[in-house]
């Protein structure tokens, strides 16, 4: 996978429609929630983090959602505690009532959470750490496609574990962006596997054009993770950037 050029955060958003904005936020599981981050929750964001046991998946969501709030709030010039979101059948959120704002996606692994934004068309992002899993051949044959399975057989094999989070990456980075989670088959559709290649979409079963509309590209936050931002809009390239946030 090429490296990723995080760009230091700008005050200014790029609102021009050709232009996707991927934030890298570190999530810093070892630090306490501060009051100034609890206060930007929504009623349903504050009892859906308290509904976790552990600390960590609950500092992980918490920081998400406000540096969530406050790139948009930024982008739309709003109050972030201000913005209202709604979410379709499968769960994908959007904001409510501001037909004009942009479209995003949010993920989040161990370490790291990345928020990517388009002005224009859908999106989807997903970051996961590479990481050992006893199961993952197994994983890969149950879910993936006869043309990625055999792209990931035929790699190295000290190059096979990056290979599947590769594409599994692309996969659920798709699956968010058209809002179907996994209504829509794992299997259906094929993403260029090979980590050390560009990333693609590169065919939908029964519907050979689609995979035209769509662009994708790594978007890797750090050694040992995998990550993929997909897009349908005009924009025709990505800037990262790391994120700056307020009461930080």
């Amino acid at each position: 996978m090429s490296a990723v050029d995080w760009q230091p955060d700008q005050l200014v958003l790029p609102v021009a429609q050709n232009v996707i904005v991927v934030w890298r936020i570190p999530l810093e599981t070892h630090r306490p929630l501060l009051d100034t981050e609890w206060a930007l929750l929504s009623a349903d964001e504050y009892a859906r983090a308290e509904r976790f046991k552990f600390d960590e998946p609950r500092i992980r969501l918490v920081r998400c959602r406000c540096a969530l709030r406050q790139i948009l709030a930024r982008w739309l010039a709003l109050d972030p505690r201000a913005l209202q979101f709604e979410y379709g059948e499968h769960g994908k959120p959007r904001l409510m009532g501001l037909p004009a704002a942009p479209a995003f996606n949010v993920s989040h692994s161990h370490h790291w959470g990345l928020i990517a934004l388009t002005a224009a068309g859908d999106i989807g992002v997903d970051v996961e750490r590479i990481e050992l899993r006893n199961s993952w051949n197994g994983i890969a044959r149950r879910f993936y496609s006869p043309c990625e399975v055999a792209t990931l057989e035929a790699l190295p094999p000290a190059r096979q574990l990056a290979g599947f989070f590769h594409i599994w990456t692309g996969k659920e980075a798709f699956i968010k962006a058209i809002g179907r989670g996994l209504s829509f088959p794992l299997s259906g559709f094929s993403v260029q596997g090979d980590p050390d290649q560009p990333a693609q979409l590169l065919a939908i079963e029964n519907d050979a054009a689609a995979s035209q509309q769509w662009r994708m590209q790594t978007v890797s936050p750090g050694a040992d993770y995998a990550a993929s931002v997909i897009w349908n809009g005009p924009a025709h390239s990505v800037v990262c950037r790391d994120v700056r946030l307020a009461d930080r």
